[in-house]
């Protein structure tokens, strides 16, 4: 599926303010059968193919995305305004299995795209004691999150 309309992102880059209308999917869904965004001719084609709810949902995660980059780009370059700046913090608890590597990978890129903090948390049972391959593990864990800058906790 082609998407035509779009907002060329140097519109948004040159934009001196951004105001995000935000509405739920369903809401914009029931605007589109109604007539105010498409012809009627073209409502049964947009439903069945860009506004399905899956796509509303993505889009508009992306569009809050997009206008809290732009507060924060702009507190950055402007730090004399006063705006409650939001750290964001990134948790991965860990375990024994395998996929928790994939997963500190996962949360690691997270957290760096979002210029947060990035913690790892590992939770031992206090009656169960680690082989020594779940410990090797856990210590991987920990390696792997401090070369990421991040603070393991376990």
């Amino acid at each position: 599926m082609v998407v035509r309309e779009r907002v060329p992102d140097r519109l948004l880059d040159e934009a001196d303010e951004l105001v995000l209308i935000d509405v739920t999917p369903e809401t914009l869904q029931e605007r589109l059968q109604d007539g105010k965004i498409y012809a009627p001719a073209n409502i049964d084609r947009a439903l069945q193919n860009f506004f399905q709810r899956r796509n509303l949902v993505a889009l508009r995660e992306l569009a809050l995305r997009e206008v809290a980059d732009n507060i924060e780009e702009n507190d950055r370059e402007n730090p004399a305004k006063n705006h409650c700046n939001i750290q964001e913090r990134i948790l991965v608890c860990v375990s024994t299995n395998p996929s928790s590597l994939q997963l500190l990978r996962r949360g690691a890129r997270i957290s760096s795209q979002m210029n947060g903090r990035f913690y790892a948390l590992f939770v031992s049972h206090p009656h169960q004691f680690l082989s020594r391959a779940e410990a090797l593990h856990i210590e991987t864990c920990k390696q792997l999150c401090e070369e990421f800058e991040g603070e393991f906790c376990g």
